[in-house]
Formats: C-alpha cells, sequence, structure tokens
C-alpha cells in the first residue's frame, strides 16, 4: 500500500495536472478500471477511456485548482477540498469541491468521488476564523 506521502502527492499532482488542461496527463493518475463520479449522483465513468473523454470534453474550460488545508489520509483513502475558480463570459465564478479517493497498490486513483458544492465558502470555516482570531 502507498505511503501517507505518496498519497499526498498523488493528489497535488493531479491537482497540477488539472490545471494544465491536459486530459493524457490527468489520466495518467487513474488506475486502468477506476471509477470517477463527478459530481457525486450522476452516473459515473467507468475506465480510462471514459474519464479521458469527461477531461477532454473539459480541456478549454479555464479552470485553477487550489487545494486548501490537509489532505486527510485513511489507509488507502484521501480526501481533500479545493477551490475552483473560472473566467466565464458572465464573469467570474468560484466553488468549493471535497474530493474523496480511493488509491490502488500502484499509487493510482481507483475511485474518485467529487463533491461540488457552488455555496460552500472557504472562509466559513469555523477552524479557520479562531486561527485568525488569535
Amino acid at each position: 500500500m502507498p505511503t501517507r506521502e505518496q498519497i499526498c502527492r498523488l493528489c497535488d499532482d493531479y491537482i497540477a495536472a488539472l490545471n494544465k488542461r491536459d486530459p493524457d496527463a490527468v489520466i495518467a493518475y487513474f488506475a486502468q478500471n477506476a471509477v470517477q463520479e463527478e459530481p457525486v449522483g450522476t452516473p459515473p465513468n467507468v475506465g480510462r477511456e471514459a474519464i479521458r473523454a469527461f477531461f477532454d470534453a473539459h480541456r478549454e474550460a479555464p479552470i485553477t485548482v487550489t487545494r486548501f488545508g490537509p489532505v486527510d489520509v485513511v489507509g488507502n483513502r484521501a480526501a481533500f477540498q479545493a477551490h475552483i475558480a473560472m473566467d466565464t463570459p458572465d464573469g467570474p465564478f468560484a466553488m468549493t469541491t471535497t474530493d474523496v479517493l480511493t488509491i490502488d497498490d500502484d499509487c493510482l486513483i481507483s475511485e474518485i468521488l467529487a463533491f461540488p458544492d457552488r455555496r460552500a465558502d472557504p472562509q466559513d470555516a469555523p477552524g479557520a476564523r479562531l486561527v485568525t482570531d488569535r
């Protein structure tokens, strides 16, 4: 099983690949039979080709993904929150997502569940307020 450090690095490398908007770079982090449910509640993409098609369809979206907070790792599972920023013809757009990943023995993503929430505000974190209130 991959170490905590390897899993954290995988998460950050995956985010960096998303920011390059290169489906080939992104798909390199997925296992052959991986499952992607993005967003949760939609039909999952199963297998690298289906996942690649998802990212290829979004290749032109001018997004910037920034992780905030730690990567939480328990066994072969990881979760992190990220801020998604995008410039659209109607002006700037931002949202928060929480991604939950299952990592296989080869340190590849075997499942990813994405919980995007357009109303979740990273500034509305009680812990963040506690830190800044000191």
